[in-house]
């Protein structure tokens, strides 16, 4: 006789918990699990008793109470509980709401299709709360190519499910990302009251009516699947001047156009209940204002938002906003928040820039620029509005697979600085198609029919909603969450590999983009499709890159990485600071290609992944980006030697600026030749203002060549080398390690006594002991700065050395309510090394930084 579970279901029929519910009973019945409902478990023998429901249930919460389980009010919480009855064992699965019950429900019946009913057997006690509350992902809508998606059921279904089996909390659907598509949404969507004559070219009644009956349905969906629904609309009119408007009749001038607008609002809020809340983006890019805000216009939509009479959300994106626009919202009385981009228009690494660039220190007096990225001033104490961190990960890892718990770990840690409220990111394969027209047809991702082991080519990407989603709900999330799909997927031998594989891989575009931005915008730069810039800037394929070279091109993070050209300068002057340099991130990118190689290299022994179409498709994936980080490897040596070259006029160092060159050719071919295997000739991800975001990667090969051509010109009509004069920085390659190897064999011996909290007004008192393993060549140095980005550069101390260590101090009157404090240390040891503790992806520290509370909300 087979095993059985007596079901006592104290769900609802519909909603969240509902779709929970049914997962976990398909689950049990695809593992030959026969089910049967009761009212109540006593006189019942021979099954596992189980009992499903809200904490709130008047049986459900009884029996949890009587296990010691504390019942908070909070929401989403997960409740397992074996309870011993006088009838035997009980199992309890329970939520501290219907959102918390689907999550645990998901879950089990995830192990129960992993392992089978011993799941449910030996199901363990477990209480989780949320550590973030807003765990988001964004959607966007560009054009009639998104209709086999946006109109189709199935999709959705599927979709929301992943969201929810991932614990996301938030759909947010964003419309006229530069197109005219949904510029402005509501004639899409509506006759506007009041304006018969504003109508959009092709479509009519029954067409608005479709957009509107779909708009209502996803709303619907969502919160069948525990999602808030909240609806971007970012264009108000195109604001570039290759946007074709189909869009007639509106209003000429601003001030009418906000009168429109916010009438729109009004109905399409009144018409559609499904919608929780409303995104802006505020600043000239919406199509109103130009290098300024217009906040009468916003004010009015905003004023339209909070009379629709009904618990709303607003969000008004940071970019362009003003202070006086926050205060008027608040006072509406509406839920306020503040989305922020992460880390610029793109992934970056895991942690809040320590320092903006240039081009947005230069330009704070413009507030399109001053709060563009990162938190900038947003975060000054006290506040009234929630901050929350977007990450604009199709910037960086858009197209190619991406996956890394380590990575998400400290990702969801740094975003509840602020306090924030929580994170959204953006869905892969965001702004497939780009601008499009009517007439454009919608084209496969892959050419490659045997690559496609997918309905929906968003499924590729499951490990990425899986980690941000579970770890974004709970960092202590444990790996079996992602491993047993991985092994579902690929095999219990093959799995560990792979997934060692994907976490190498997926170092290398967030470690290209901190060190290194030619142009800011994401439409202008796309790393996985870039060569990062020409050696010459005459050569660049990318116009848009200027006078940009590789060489000279600033990282996105100037407070911890070093500019090519500054670093020669400063070796050349034997000055060298506690910067990682171009030297280091070379080596680290030479190390994620071994890894990932070598990881591959074990995979494909076995079977059942080898001849999984699945992997077929990863390898491709993965192979491309050891390929990317072979070719910066290469890239930066010659780079570096060309530097030095101009400064010295040594040519020996022009002979290593071409074999380097040489090497970073034949990796772009490599990855050429791969992408044109794996991917869609061309790709198009660009929306109406991007140049960047198109093409294939054999586009850049002229660009290539040409750098190639040039060195040996230069290297011909050189004078002969004299001896080996400054050419001695590539003598000896530094020794090969990880990122993360930088704390186990230099940072290990940095201990320093920081505070969690400090007192406002008095002098705080560092000290840091510095072991000989850390084999520093100089001063240690402390950087602090309030978390407000708008100061610029950290403020630097050299530290004084004591018998003990070192020690230094932070200024009394530097220590003011209104900031919380980030500090760190940096030095150079004798490999030239720079050294900064805490450091990247250091596993006792989260951040590279310390952060310090002052005052009362410490």
């Amino acid at each position: 006789m087979g095993k059985s579970v007596l079901l006592i279901d104290r769900c609802p029929d519909s909603g969240p918990s509902h779709f929970g519910k049914q997962e976990l009973l398909k689950a049990l019945k695809g593992k030959g699990v026969s089910v049967r409902l009761a009212e109540h478990w006593a006189n019942e023998t021979g099954s596992v008793r189980l009992v499903i429901g809200t904490a709130q249930d008047r049986m459900v919460g009884p029996l949890l109470v009587k296990s010691g389980i504390r019942i908070d009010p909070e929401q989403e919480g997960v409740l397992y509980r074996r309870d011993d009855t006088d009838a035997g064992p009980v199992r309890v699965i329970a939520g501290t709401d219907e959102r918390g019950l689907m999550y645990a429900l998901l879950e089990m019946a995830d192990r129960v299709r992993a392992h089978g009913i011993q799941e449910l057997e030996e199901m363990r006690d477990l209480v989780e709360f949320p550590d973030i509350r807003i765990r988001g992902v964004d959607r966007f809508v560009m054009g009639p190519m998104d209709d086999g998606w946006y109109f189709s059921e199935s999709f959705w279904n599927y979709y929301l499910s992943r969201l929810a089996h991932s614990r996301f909390n938030r759909l947010v659907l964003i419309l006229g990302f530069d197109t005219p598509y949904y510029s402005p949404p509501y004639p899409f969507l509506m006759g506007v009251t009041g304006y018969p004559e504003v109508q959009v070219v092709g479509i009519d009644h029954r067409g608005r009516s479709r957009n509107l009956s779909q708009l209502k349905c996803i709303g619907q969906l969502c919160h069948s699947y525990g999602l808030e629904f909240i609806l971007g609309t970012w264009q108000q009119i195109p604001w570039t001047k290759n946007q074709e408007r189909i869009v007639e009749g509106l209003p000429q001038g601003e001030a009418e156009l906000a009168r429109y607008c916010s009438q729109g609002l009004k109905d399409l809020l009144g018409a559609c209940p499904e919608i929780d809340g409303i995104h802006f983006r505020v600043n000239h890019e919406a199509g109103v204002g130009s290098q300024k805000t217009n906040e009468s216009f916003w004010k009015e939509c905003i004023t339209a938002v909070a009379a629709v009479g009904r618990r709303l959300k607003l969000d008004l994106r940071a970019k362009g906003l003003t202070d006086d626009m926050i205060q008027f919202a608040i006072n509406t009385g509406l839920e306020v928040t503040v989305p922020t981009k992460y880390w610029c228009e793109h992934t970056g690494l895991p942690y809040h820039l320590t320092q903006m660039r240039e081009e947005e220190l230069t330009r704070l007096d413009n507030l399109n620029h001053g709060r563009r990225y990162s938190y900038a001033d947003l975060l000054r104490k006290p506040r009234r509005y929630e901050i929350l961190y977007r990450l604009w990960n199709y910037g960086s890892t858009c197209v190619l697979l991406w996956g890394d718990s380590d990575y998400v770990r400290r990702f969801c840690e740094s975003c509840r600085l602020g306090p924030a409220s929580g994170f959204e990111i953006s869905a892969p394969l965001s702004l497939k198609g780009g601008h499009s027209t009517g007439e454009d047809q919608p084209w496969p991702l892959s050419d490659d029919p045997s690559l496609r082991h997918y309905e929906w080519e968003d499924e590729r990407y499951w490990l990425t909603y899986t980690l941000f989603g579970r770890l974004g709900y709970s960092g202590s999330a444990a790996a079996d969450i992602w491993q047993r799909q991985f092994q579902e997927r690929f095999g219990p031998e093959a799995a560990p590999e792979l997934e060692a594989a994907y976490r190498a891989a997926s170092k290398v575009l967030p470690l290209i983009t901190a060190f290194h931005m030619p142009v800011h915008p994401s439409v202008q730069y796309w790393p996985e499709l870039s060569t990062g810039g020409a050696l010459f800037a005459e050569h660049n394929y990318n116009k848009t890159f200027r006078d940009r070279t590789y060489q000279n091109t600033e990282p996105s993070d100037p407070g911890l990485f070093y500019r090519i050209t500054d670093y020669i300068s400063d070796w050349l002057a034997s000055c060298l600071r506690g910067k990682y340099t171009p030297l280091q991130v070379r080596v680290w990118f030479r190390s994620c290609v071994s890894e990932i190689r070598r990881s591959l290299d074990r995979t494909d022994n076995y079977k059942i992944a080898s001849e999984s179409a699945e992997y077929k498709a990863t390898r491709f994936d993965l192979l491309m980006l050891a390929e990317l980080a072979d070719y910066h490897a290469a890239k930066i040596q010659a780079a570096l030697a060309l530097s030095l070259y101009q400064k010295t006029n040594e040519a020996n160092l022009l002979t290593v600026a071409l074999e380097s060159m040489e090497r970073a050719k034949k990796s772009w071919e490599a990855l050429s030749e791969r992408g044109r295997a794996a991917y869609h000739v061309p790709l198009d991800f660009a929306p109406a203002s991007g140049a960047g975001r198109r093409g294939h990667w054999s586009d850049y090969l002229p660009e290539l060549e040409k750098d190639v051509s040039r060195l040996r010109k230069l290297l011909h009509e050189a004078d002969p080398p004299q001896g080996q004069g400054p050419g001695n920085l590539f003598e000896k390659e530094l020794e090969p390690h990880r990122i993360e190897d930088m704390a186990e064999r230099y940072l290990s011996s940095f201990k320093a006594d920081l505070p969690k909290t400090c007192t406002t007004a008095e002098d705080l008192v560092i000290t840091v002991n510095v072991g000989e393993a850390a084999s520093l060549t100089g001063d240690l140095t402390m950087h602090y700065r309030h978390t407000n980005q708008t100061e610029g550069p950290f403020k630097v101390l050299t530290m004084k050395k004591t018998k003990g260590g070192y020690r230094g101090g932070i200024p009394g009157e530097y220590i003011v309510p209104e900031w919380d404090l980030l500090v760190y240390f940096s030095a150079v040891n004798n490999t030239g090394h720079g050294l900064i503790f805490p450091g990247l992806y250091h596993p006792d520290y989260p951040a590279p930084y310390h952060i310090i509370k002052v005052g009362a909300e410490g």
